[in-house]
């Protein structure tokens, strides 16, 4: 989602619909994180990520947390975007500061249409069968109705 939102600030819009499924914009205990990564830092470079899930590492590396608060702090990176999207979110996403984000993504985000999944985690997709059911039918209903 990142990657997506800095290309549509930087670049023409090549997308016909933009969906995010729990986007990053702040990490869950994003400022004791700060804090412990500060005392850290000289002695940790990986942190495990207490999944088992497929498609998520098993080992997180410090710098990407370095450079998600960086990110954070660049004042650029949340230019206001008229585009219609979509984000899809679980209320129980412990990854992901979600209510946070969902402020920060309606700031930047004109036309945004959210959806909160109760008791839907940080990986809607590879949830139980109802909360990817759920999800999956707000997203193609969603693909489906948009321009």
């Amino acid at each position: 989602a990142t990657a997506i939102w800095e290309y549509l600030t930087l670049n023409e819009d090549p997308f016909q619909q933009v969906v995010y499924i729990a986007p990053l914009v702040r990490s869950a205990f994003y400022h004791w994180s700060r804090l412990l990564r500060t005392v850290s830092r000289p002695l940790v470079d990986t942190v495990p990520t207490r999944t088992d899930h497929e498609l998520l590492p098993r080992q997180m590396p410090m710098s990407w947390f370095d450079a998600q608060v960086q990110w954070n702090q660049e004042p650029e990176t949340f230019v206001p975007i008229s585009r219609p999207i979509m984000v899809i979110q679980g209320n129980r996403d412990f990854v992901v500061a979600w209510r946070h984000n969902r402020r920060r993504l309606q700031e930047v985000y004109e036309n945004m249409h959210y959806v909160l999944i109760p008791g839907g985690g940080h990986v809607l997709h590879g949830s139980n069968p109802a909360i990817r059911r759920q999800t999956m039918d707000h997203l193609l209903r969603y693909l489906d109705t948009t321009p």
